[in-house]
């Protein structure tokens, strides 16, 4: 019995290049490694071209619509927000790299005399911003002493009379615009020989703070002309409960008249000239008149 010779086993590398059965190197897939190559440079281009190059960014900003405010003012907050940097590396004055209603928002938050704002890209450099500001309806005042004299059960109509001539021209720091929504958006500097009804109330308020309901405001507007038209002056509308629909009208021979909100101001401006002409002629101790339920009057 013969032995044959004992085979050497085989190993094969994994990282060999050559066998015996394959004489030719592997080949590299060059199209793969060209594409790959491509992309990473057409997306990094893009990237830096849209974030970081001048090309977009932001170099004209035009400002059309306001009235009260200063073009500057607005342009000067755009830019501050444009100023600041994008997850703390990406220029925000790219006009990819920002959205109109941040920029809107913002306008909205520094400035509350805006009502609305509407912002526009216009690629590559510009920003277009339209702004509506709001339209005073009424003027809001802070005059305490006024309310207290209101509800004092005593010498009230001298009271009432003093307090007014104390407070016929409250500071300005006091007074705010407030528009048909009975919002209050900016300071009043002055009060005196205001064409809008204005409105007394207990406490300070804060700007966009809704300090009487439009209804309640477009109460006033319509009083104050119904009144003026039949000749009876209207200093103000003493506020002491918005959610009460009544509203108390302080005439400026300083006695008081308590309307009813729900019912037409002509009706009831009616009853009141038609009063004051035929029954109170002499109104030097008068204090008020009541014309808040239908078809009565009280007056003392």
């Amino acid at each position: 019995m013969s032995l044959g010779k004992r085979k050497e086993p085989r190993y094969y590398s994994t990282f060999a290049v050559f066998d015996k059965n394959n004489r030719r190197g592997k080949k590299i897939n060059w199209r793969f490694f060209f594409w790959g190559c491509f992309f990473i440079l057409l997306f990094g281009g893009g990237a830096y071209l849209l974030f970081f190059s001048p090309f977009f960014q932001i170099r004209e900003i035009n400002i059309s619509g306001q009235n009260v405010l200063a073009a500057e003012q607005v342009r000067l907050a755009v830019q501050n927000e444009l100023d600041r940097k994008i997850l703390k590396f990406i220029p925000g004055d790219r006009s990819p790299a920002f959205g109109e209603r941040q920029i809107a928002e913002k306008i909205k938050d520094d400035f509350s005399e805006i009502a609305s704002v509407e912002v526009n890209k216009i690629l590559p450099d510009k920003l277009e911003i339209k702004i509506t500001e709001r339209q005073a309806a009424a003027v809001w005042c802070r005059a305490e002493n006024i309310l207290q004299a209101e509800t004092a059960t005593s010498t009230k109509t001298a009271a009432i009379r003093e307090n007014q001539k104390n407070t016929s021209s409250p500071e300005g720091d006091d007074c705010f615009f407030i528009n048909e929504d009975g919002i209050a958006y900016r300071s009043a500097p002055q009060l005196s020989g205001s064409l809008m009804p204005v409105f007394f109330g207990p406490a300070s308020i804060n700007l966009k703070e809704q300090v009487v309901s439009s209804s309640t405001v477009a109460f006033a507007v319509s009083i104050k002309k119904e009144l003026r038209s039949n000749g009876i002056n209207l200093t103000g509308l003493l506020v002491k409960n918005t959610m009460v629909a009544e509203a108390v009208a302080l005439i400026d021979e300083g006695w008081l008249v308590y309307f009813d909100i729900n019912r037409p101001t002509s009706e009831q401006v009616k009853i009141l000239a038609v009063l004051l002409k035929e029954e109170l002629k002499n109104r030097e101790n008068l204090q008020y008149i009541d014309l808040r339920i239908d078809g009565r009057v009280y007056y003392k």
